[in-house]
């Protein structure tokens, strides 16, 4: 019988979608005549060993290259409920409950408080009268000298101590056994299966180092006696995984699989959007193919499943996945806030969170969201503190009437898990613009918003609408399940490739200097996906890539705009700068619009108006932009260094002198708005 062998090294429990995608393959295979068998890590949980798909826990690293052992694991999603907890902890949580429910107690406990501080302050005055009475002073510092001395004596056996139990637990780790790497677990397992040409084996998660072994373990083994490899790569080529992986790199690695025949023979390449085919595509000669997103349909089905969810008498908005900041949860205490008056605390909706944690202890963003989470009442906001079991995960799936979605959307230019499932489930969602699971959905389905900033109200948005937008999520679900089936995922696992004859033509190579290009980009003009790709379009045809970014007057706090700006190195740009501020008085624009040969004496007489009046228009936002403030150091810095401008607005012509960029070729992006509000404007008014 022919074998089908599913390689997932990082599936040791039910943290993210390692466990359902392994299995949903697993069993498509299964109905289509192979054996599946499943390698997972050796910390794999026996409980998920069931069924009759063979499992094999054998691997000690995940696709990081990490050692993982049990307690690792155990660690990772941990249960609150039985962590101990000091009983002052627990008294004061439970106090806070009350107050929740009685506001009688509320007002009793906070006058009880006010005569505490009171009474307080009246003793601290006491003490400090005490200071008047003689020798007083010397008597108190002679007592803070014996307790110094006292303390100190006090802690040189304890340190003894420590030192002692730090050298045993040193001598204890020195006789740990050496973790085996990926490629040696595979030499191990591998000839255990007696695999043929007519097998199958699919790696649906790996790191590009573990790419670069791999590729060495195929190279150097018989090549008429391997199956065919099937390889799913899930990152962004920008990626910093991926532009900082140890080793050859992808680029190297996809070039040597061709050069060595292993592609088309013995290996095949796999992604999972129609942008990551591309943009592997230009890597090498390569081919690569879309696949969808496979997870067990079937389980959306149950009919257990719909107990009680006719009956509920609340909108039920659900976060799904691991608290993590990539995964926007440090966004969802302003959300709460925001629903509580109007929805939460009337019962008119419940907000049910899964807050496991995807590392050990969890980021400390996330641990103060989940701290601020933790204060409402629970009939109000429900937090999951561990990873679910499959029915469970799948029965609060459709329970939701909406999943919020707060992903950043520089880290989702790939594919989600949790939207595919939603959206399966005929669930209307909350996505962010910018990010590929924007681009899988419209406003007649989910909630669309720009910035963070802009979440609530996106989600008021599906609240408001939520009879449509869930009639139309369920006609859409019926297309979705068909295109993101496990069957339709194996199917195009084993469809023949087909590779057209490319001419190759030789071109002489030329000693050519490398240009460079500034983009000049207003912040919030990040959030939009095609503004990023020109930047990475830039960056991936050899340009030396440099980048001025700034925020627009009026704008919201850049504060909000923190997760695009730190993740702006991920671009591949050689250097960049944000500038935030601008001259806080009056004077200077009034000054600079006064002396300013670009207006008319009627349009510097127009601004005075508009600007009086607080109105916007195309000639004020042109005159506050020039109070941008570029630093010295910035100043004439970049002039003989940059070939060529790109520039997001006119506004930055500005700019351009201060850079000494005035007589640099520029191209000049005109908004839309403002090329029509200059071609109205010039209109005269009929009488």
């Amino acid at each position: 019988m022919k074998k089908f062998v599913v390689i997932d090294h990082s599936l040791c429990n039910l943290q993210g979608h390692h466990y359902e995608c392994s299995v949903a393959v697993a069993e498509a295979a299964q109905r289509n005549g192979y054996q599946p068998i499943i390698i997972a890590n050796q910390a794999l949980q026996e409980s998920l060993i069931a069924g009759d798909i063979k499992i094999i826990p054998a691997f000690q690293v995940d696709w990081f290259n990490n050692p993982v052992n049990v307690k690792n694991v155990e660690s990772v999603a941990p249960d609150l409920s039985k962590q101990t907890q000091s009983w002052q902890k627990r008294w004061r949580y439970q106090l806070y409950l009350w107050q929740q429910d009685h506001q009688e107690l509320r007002i009793f406990l906070e006058k009880v408080e006010g005569s505490t501080q009171r009474l307080k302050e009246w003793f601290k005055a006491d003490l400090r009268s005490l200071r008047s009475i003689p020798l007083t002073n010397t008597a108190w510092g002679l007592l803070k000298i014996l307790w110094g001395v006292v303390r100190l004596v006090a802690k040189i056996p304890l340190k003894i101590v420590g030192k002692i139990v730090n050298k045993s637990s040193q001598s204890e780790e020195n006789f740990v056994v050496e973790t085996k790497n990926f490629t040696q677990t595979l030499e191990e397992i591998l000839p255990t299966l007696e695999l043929t040409t007519a097998d199958q084996v699919l790696i649906h998660t790996f790191g590009i180092e573990q790419l670069e072994e791999l590729f060495y373990f195929l190279n150097n083994h018989n090549r008429d006696n391997l199956p065919t490899y099937h390889l799913l790569f899930r990152r962004d080529t920008e990626d910093p995984l991926v532009i900082n992986a140890a080793g050859m790199g992808l680029k190297k690695c996809l070039e040597n699989f061709c050069q060595t025949q292993l592609w088309p023979s013995k290996i095949r390449f796999y992604t999972d959007t129609k942008d990551l085919v591309r943009k592997h595509n230009q890597l090498s000669p390569a081919i690569f193919t879309q696949v969808p997103i496979p997870f067990r349909q079937e389980k959306l089905q149950l009919e257990n499943f719909d107990k009680g969810v006719d009956n509920k008498t609340f909108i039920h908005i659900v976060y799904l996945g691991d608290a993590r900041s990539e995964k926007g949860y440090q966004h969802l205490p302003a959300l709460v806030a925001d629903l509580w008056a109007d929805y939460l605390k009337p019962g008119l909706a419940k907000f049910t969170i899964q807050s496991n944690y995807n590392v050990a202890g969890g980021e400390e963003v996330i641990l103060e969201a989940k701290l601020k989470l933790c204060q409402y009442p629970r009939s109000a906001v429900e937090l999951i503190d561990h990873a679910l079991e499959p029915d469970a995960y799948y029965r609060l799936l459709a329970s939701a009437d909406m999943v919020v979605l707060p992903y950043n959307p520089m880290n989702y230019q790939r594919t989600s898990g949790v939207l595919t499932e939603a959206l399966a489930a005929g669930k209307p969602v909350v996505v962010p613009q910018g990010s590929w699971l924007a681009e899988q959905v419209d406003n007649t389905r989910a909630g669309i918003y720009p910035n963070p900033q802009d979440l609530p109200k996106s989600v008021r948005y599906v609240l408001e609408n939520l009879a449509s937008l869930t009639e139309k999520a369920k006609d859409f679900s019926r297309h979705w399940q068909s295109m993101q089936s496990p069957n339709y995922f194996l199917e195009c696992l084993l469809r023949p490739l087909e590779i057209s004859p490319v001419e190759t033509v030789e071109i002489q190579s030329q000693n050519l200097a490398i240009a460079s290009i500034l983009v000049m980009m207003a912040l919030d003009k990040l959030s939009e996906r095609d503004n990023l790709n020109k930047i990475r379009y830039f960056c991936r045809c050899g340009y030396e890539v440099y980048g001025i970014f700034y925020r627009r007057l009026g704008q919201a706090d850049p504060s909000e705009w923190d997760y695009l700006s730190d993740d702006l190195q991920h671009l591949g740009l050689k250097q960049y700068w944000i500038l935030q501020d601008y001259y806080p008085h009056d004077d200077f624009y009034d000054s600079f619009a006064k002396n300013s040969t670009n207006l008319s004496p009627y349009q510097r007489e127009q601004y005075l108006q508009d600007h009086y009046a607080r109105k916007s228009t195309l000639i004020t936002d042109w005159v506050q932009s020039a109070g941008l403030i570029i630093p010295l150091e910035l100043q004439n810095k970049l002039g003989e260094n940059i070939d060529l401008v790109y520039a997001d607005s006119f506004f930055c012509q500005h700019y351009l002198p201060k850079l000494g960029l005035d007589l640099t070729r520029t191209i000049l992006e005109v908004d839309r708005f403002h090329s029509y509000d200059d071609a109205l404007g010039s209109i005269p008014l009929l009488p």
